[in-house]
C-alpha cells in the first residue's frame, strides 16, 4: 500500500479547545457504557486544566488510531477482545495555535459539516467529507503549525481506563518564571524538568515532536502504578542508553519473572520494590539504584534524604520512582509516582526544612530551595505537582483529583517509603549520606579557616549542589562556556562570565582522562568551583580528581586555603576532608593527577 493511499485510510476531526467542554467531548468520543460517562470525565477535569495552562486551542483527532504498546499487550493477553473489530483508541493532538491567527483554518472551520445525523450513512459521508478537508488543510499548513505544536494523547475507546501513550508539553520551564497551572502563588519560581525528551510523532505523513516524557494511565490488566512508573522511567533510559522499549505487559513479564508461552498474563495487581529491581535488572547494562526506610514507621524517609538522592538523578536526566504508603494500616495501600522535574525559588522554600539533619541546616544547598516536585502520576495526569514535608508526608498540589485517588479521601497521610531509579551499570553512585559528609565537613572547615585568618580574605558560605554528569558532556559544556556560549553557562549553573576566568584549569581538564561518569559537588555564590569525584573509583582518596576555580575570587582563596592548610596540619586532623584538601593542595600548586 502507497503512503498515500495509507493517509486516505485516516478519519480525522477538529475541534476548538474549551476547558469546559473538553472532558465531555472526549467522554464522547469513547464506547463506555452511559454510567461510566461521568468517570471518564472525572479523570479528564485534570488534563483540562493542564492543557488550559499551557494554551491549548486546538485540537486534531485521529479517529482511527491504534497504541502499539496497547497492541502488543492484547495479544500477550486474554482479557482484551478484539471481537467487535473496532478501533480502540482516537489520538487526539494538541496545537496553541488560534484559528485567527491561519485565515485558513477559519475556512476550514466554516467548511466543516455537522455530523449530528439521526441516518448513520449520511453521518457516515459527513465525516469522510470533513476529514478529507482536514486531511488537505494539514498537509499544507502543518510544517507551519509545527512549533504551536502541544503533544499528543491516545484515548481508549472501551471502558474506564481510557488515557493511553500521552506526550504533552511541559509547563514553561526557566529562571524567573511566573508560577502556574495548579501551583499557583504569587512568588516566582526556577523550574527545572530535565527528564524531558523529544517525543515525535507522525501526522498525515509529516514528523513533528515535542519535549516530553511518556505518560499512560494503568489498565489494571497488564500494569498498575508502578509499571506506568517503570514505563516512563523506560521511556528515558531507551534514549538515553539505547536500549529497546518496553510495553506495559511486558515490564509486569519482567517484573513477575514469568514465561508466558502462550499464556495470558495475570491481572496486574502491583508491583512490589523487589519486583521493580527485577524489571530493571533484566534490561541489559542497567541496575537498580535505591533508598528505602525500615519496616519502623519512625524510619520513613525524611525531605532531606529524598532531595539529596532524586536531584542529582533528575539533574542526569532519569526520572525517579517514589513509592509511597498511607500510614496507619496493618496492610497499607501502596502507590507510585515518577519524578521528572522539580520547581525551586531563590527565596523561602514552602517545603519544611526544619527537621532536616543538623549537618545539612548548617550549610546552604539547593535542595532547601526546592519548592514542590514535579512528577507523572497515574491516577491523575503528567507532570502533576508535589509538596513533600519534613516527615516524607506528600501532598499533591491539584485542584482535580480523580474518584479513587489516594489523597481524595483526606482521612490519614501517605508518606514516601522507597526511591528507586535505573542507571548504567557502570555508574556507582556515593551514598548520598556521604556526599553530604563531605560538602558539610568541607564547608565547616572554611569557616574555621576564616575565623582564625580574622578578616584576611573574603569568605562567603557557598551553595551546594552535587550532580551526575557524562564526563563528555561535562567537557563539552566546559568548552561551550570558554566560547561565551550562555546556555552552557547555565548548564554549569554559573554567575560567572567566561571572559572573567583563566581558562588554564579549565583546559587541565580538557586534557585530563576523565572516568566515563563522575559526579560533580558544584560550589557557587560568591566562590564559584566544582569538586570532580570519580564514579568508577573506590571510596577513598581516588574518588577526587580535580578543583575547578570558576572566578578569580575563588581561585585566590582557594589558594590562601591550600597555604592556610600546610601551616595548619591540625586542621586535616578535626575534620574528615583529607582527601579533597590535600588534593587541593596538590592541584593548585600545578601538581595535578590525570586518570588513567
Amino acid at each position: 500500500m502507497s503512503g498515500a493511499e495509507r493517509i486516505g485510510k485516516i478519519r480525522l476531526s477538529m475541534f476548538l479547545f474549551d476547558e469546559g467542554t473538553f472532558p465531555e467531548k472526549v467522554a464522547n468520543l469513547t464506547q463506555s457504557h452511559r454510567s461510566n460517562k461521568s468517570k471518564v470525565k472525572d479523570k479528564l477535569l485534570y488534563f483540562a486544566r493542564y492543557l488550559q495552562d499551557i494554551c491549548a486551542s486546538t485540537v486534531i483527532v485521529e479517529e482511527r488510531y491504534t497504541d502499539q504498546n496497547l497492541q502488543s499487550d492484547r495479544w500477550a493477553c486474554a482479557s482484551y477482545d478484539d471481537s467487535t473489530g473496532r478501533h480502540p483508541c482516537a489520538r487526539l493532538h494538541f496545537f496553541d495555535a488560534k484559528a485567527e491567527e491561519y485565515p485558513e483554518m477559519t475556512k476550514i472551520l466554516n467548511s466543516l459539516m455537522d455530523t449530528k445525523s439521526n441516518n448513520s450513512s449520511e453521518r457516515e459521508k459527513l465525516e469522510d467529507h470533513n476529514s478529507k478537508i482536514l486531511m488537505h488543510f494539514l498537509t499544507d499548513s502543518l510544517d507551519s503549525m509545527e512549533d504551536s505544536y502541544l503533544g499528543f494523547m491516545v484515548i481508549q475507546l472501551e471502558g474506564t481506563k481510557i488515557v493511553g501513550t500521552t506526550c504533552l508539553s511541559t509547563y514553561p520551564v526557566g529562571n524567573g518564571v511566573p508560577a502556574v497551572g495548579n501551583n499557583k502563588s504569587t512568588q516566582t519560581e526556577n523550574r527545572e524538568i530535565p527528564a524531558v525528551m523529544e517525543c515525535s510523532v507522525n501526522l498525515v505523513g509529516h514528523k513533528i515532536s515535542v519535549g516530553s516524557i511518556g505518560f499512560r494511565e494503568q489498565d489494571g490488566v497488564t500494569s498498575a502504578c508502578a509499571t506506568c512508573s517503570l514505563w516512563s522511567l523506560f521511556q528515558r533510559t531507551s534514549e538515553k542508553y539505547q536500549h529497546h522499549s518496553l510495553s506495559p505487559g511486558k515490564i509486569t513479564t519482567l517484573a513477575l519473572g514469568i514465561e508466558q508461552h502462550g499464556s495470558p498474563l495475570p491481572a496486574e495487581l502491583g508491583l512490589t520494590l523487589h519486583h521493580i529491581e527485577r524489571a530493571i535488572r533484566s534490561i541489559p547494562g542497567l541496575h537498580p539504584f535505591n533508598i528505602t526506610h525500615s519496616s519502623n514507621e519512625k524510619s520513613k524517609l525524611k525531605l532531606n534524604a529524598i532531595l539529596n538522592f532524586a536531584l542529582p538523578i533528575l539533574d542526569y536526566g532519569i526520572p525517579v520512582i517514589l513509592q509511597i504508603e498511607k500510614i496507619g494500616y496493618s496492610n497499607p495501600p501502596v502507590h507510585a509516582i515518577c519524578l521528572v522535574g522539580y520547581n525551586y525559588t531563590d527565596g523561602q522554600s514552602n517545603m519544611d526544612g526544619s527537621g532536616q539533619d543538623e549537618a545539612a541546616v548548617e550549610i546552604n544547598t539547593r535542595a532547601k530551595k526546592i519548592t514542590s516536585l514535579i512528577a507523572h502520576d497515574d491516577n491523575v495526569g503528567p507532570f502533576v505537582q508535589y509538596n513533600i514535608d519534613d516527615e516524607g508526608n506528600i501532598t499533591p498540589l491539584c485542584d482535580y483529583l480523580p474518584e479513587g485517588h489516594i489523597n481524595k479521601n483526606t482521612e490519614g497521610k501517605w508518606y514516601v517509603r522507597a526511591a528507586i531509579t535505573a542507571l548504567h551499570h557502570s555508574i556507582r553512585i556515593y551514598p548520598y549520606k556521604l556526599i553530604q559528609r563531605i560538602m558539610c565537613s568541607y564547608d565547616r572547615a572554611l569557616r574555621v579557616i576564616s575565623s582564625l585568618k580574622k578578616g584576611h580574605g573574603v569568605y562567603c558560605s557557598p551553595q551546594w549542589t552535587s550532580k551526575i554528569w557524562d564526563s563528555k558532556d561535562y567537557k563539552r559544556a566546559l568548552v561551550d562556556y570558554m566560547r561565551g556560549d550562555g546556555q552552557a553557562q547555565k548548564k554549569l549553573d554559573l554567575s560567572v562570565e567566561s571572559k572573567d576566568i583563566d581558562f588554564s584549569y579549565l583546559r587541565r581538564v580538557q586534557e585530563c582522562n576523565l572516568p566515563k561518569h563522575i559526579m560533580v559537588l558544584h560550589a557557587r555564590k560568591e566562590i564559584e568551583h566544582d569538586i570532580i569525584l570519580n564514579l568508577a573509583g573506590p571510596w577513598d582518596t581516588e574518588m577526587f580528581i580535580h578543583v575547578i576555580p570558576f572566578s578569580s575570587n575563588a581561585e585566590n582563596y582557594l589558594n590562601e586555603l591550600a597555604e592556610f592548610i600546610g601551616m595548619h596540619p591540625h586542621i586535616q586532623d578535626n575534620y574528615p576532608i583529607g582527601p579533597i584538601l590535600s588534593y587541593m593542595l596538590k592541584f593548585l600548586k600545578q601538581d595535578a593527577l590525570a586518570v588513567d
